[in-house]
């Protein structure tokens, strides 16, 4: 899923999706669709209120791929775009070009990965984002003394990690800075009994 954030790195998207792109579906949204041109990434759907795309690039793709909706919703671009492939039972989503310009944008990107935790998964030239599921053991095979980080967004209780420096053993977090900066030694597992907890590791996860 190509997102419609104006500050595009083009070079790390094109990185991305030259290795994994027959892997892919790829869902353009709304300005995202100007990666998708400058790139020649082939679109299987376009999602938006088409804002901020620009509508020469837009006029070039057939209308049985564009799935407009209105400019005053309830429900971002992205959101839809991400409930739409929910829907047709997408087992993994990469969200790419979700985490520029504006802060708010990126903050609501990041409360949507706990839509469908675990399948859903924002990449960044920083790195992987992930929300957890609770009450389930989640595994990541990160490189050798790689850097990850759990984010807490609320209390969250019971949390246990193995495979690191900094093990933890049904520990209740807060919303401090405990989690920041662990590092993996071998296979990183999280598991945790409740709370909205995310997961980054500075590997791209895909």
């Amino acid at each position: 899923m190509i997102c419609g954030s104006p500050q595009m790195d083009l070079n790390f998207i094109e990185r991305i999706m030259g290795k994994n792109l027959t892997n892919f579906d790829v869902f353009a949204v709304d300005k995202g669709l100007e990666i998708c041109s400058t790139l020649n990434l082939p679109v299987k759907k376009i999602i938006g209120d088409f804002d901020s795309v620009d509508p020469k690039i837009l006029d070039r793709y057939s209308s049985s791929l564009k799935c407009n909706y209105p400019k005053d919703k309830d429900q971002s671009d992205t959101e839809i775009a991400i409930s739409i492939a929910l829907k047709e039972n997408y087992q993994e989503i990469f969200l790419l070009n979700a985490d520029g310009a504006r802060m708010d944008h990126f903050l609501f990107n990041t409360l949507l990965l706990f839509m469908a935790p675990m399948r859903i998964k924002m990449i960044t030239s920083s790195g992987t984002l992930i929300a957890l599921k609770e009450r389930k053991i989640n595994q990541f095979h990160l490189q050798s003394n790689s850097t990850f980080s759990l984010i807490p967004l609320e209390k969250c209780s019971g949390v246990s990690i193995t495979g690191c420096k900094f093990p933890l053993n049904g520990t209740q977090l807060n919303l401090t800075s405990l989690t920041l900066s662990n590092i993996a030694l071998e296979v990183v597992t999280v598991q945790h009994d409740k709370g909205k907890l995310l997961f980054f590791s500075e590997d791209r996860l895909i």
